[in-house]
């Protein structure tokens, strides 16, 4: 879960002058940029290397005594525990986009569509969330709360909104001076 403050100063000032721009309402802003950061911020989170968890999983047999700890080695023969092991050690493997598919549930909140996501409802990162802004509450929050996600996921988040509050002042000011340029007779 992402605990902390990210710094909305620059996405203030963005959405201020997109709202000058595009005559439209703060809530239909907040929502469209609640969208564009969760899709982002998935495309910001690193992925962890199936070769670096295969290492971490197999360097001092980890993985053998995390199984170990859980009972799983109760009543199997030696020969038959590598099997056990090279099976905890795929499914590790599998999990590397375990942090980013935590954004496809506040993608799918803010009406997006994550379907390059496979998430199994069962997991933490399913659990992701997003809230839309209304005219009565103008506040859109989006959140991940796959383990792990304060630490990879809090600095995406924040690359994320910096990200859409430059794309947004970006297209504002074009907006503007397209405008002036119409209406400046030259």
């Amino acid at each position: 879960m992402i605990k902390g403050k990210v710094d909305t100063k620059q996405f203030v000032r963005a959405m201020q002058e997109y709202s000058r721009a595009t005559k439209k309402d703060e809530a239909e802003i907040l929502n469209r940029a609640g969208r564009n950061i969760a899709f982002r911020a998935a495309q910001f989170t690193p992925i962890t290397q199936p070769a670096r968890i295969r290492a971490e999983m197999r360097n001092n047999n980890l993985a053998a005594k995390i199984l170990a700890k859980r009972g799983k080695f109760k009543g199997v023969k030696i020969s038959e525990r590598k099997a056990i092991v090279d099976r905890m050690v795929k499914a590790r493997e599998r999990s590397a986009r375990y942090i980013r598919v935590g954004w496809a549930a506040a993608i799918a909140a803010f009406g997006g569509k994550a379907t390059r996501f496979k998430v199994n409802p069962k997991s933490e990162a399913a659990k992701g969330y997003g809230f839309k802004a209304m005219a009565s509450r103008l506040v859109a929050t989006l959140g991940n709360n796959s383990k792990g996600a304060d630490k990879a996921g809090s600095n995406a988040l924040q690359e994320a909104v910096d990200f859409v509050a430059k794309d947004m002042l970006g297209f504002a000011q074009r907006t503007l001076a397209k405008t002036a340029k119409q209406y400046s007779g030259k």
